[in-house]
């Protein structure tokens, strides 16, 4: 989708990033100003991502038992979702999971 298309979503005041288009559910491996992560499929959720300088990260567990990392700076928001706690299977939220996610952090 082209760039104006993603800027009609915002989600804790950010601009959803442009990898949330890209129609797959598959991290990227890097993400400008946001993360970059090295982990290779089996190893923990968190080993291996790096957040870059002026971005954080809010690690999100829902009721379904996934574990959610919402990742953002100034401008950009960007969400991963490890399911069920299975290691093998981590992928992007969809722009309607970011929002769920800003509902339960925002209340």
């Amino acid at each position: 989708m082209p760039q104006e298309q993603c800027e009609w979503d915002q989600v804790f005041g950010r601009f959803v990033s442009q990898v949330h288009y890209n129609r797959s559910l598959t991290p990227p491996k890097h993400v400008d100003g946001l993360f970059t992560t090295g982990a290779r499929i089996g190893e923990r959720f968190t080993k291996g991502f790096f957040i870059h300088r002026c971005a954080e990260s809010i690690p999100l567990r829902t009721e379904q038992g996934h574990i959610d990392l919402i990742i953002m700076d100034d401008t950009n928001v960007v969400g991963l979702r490890r399911h069920q706690g299975n290691a093998n299977q981590v992928r992007l939220l969809s722009v309607y999971e970011l929002k769920i996610a800003e509902a339960i952090l925002t209340k």
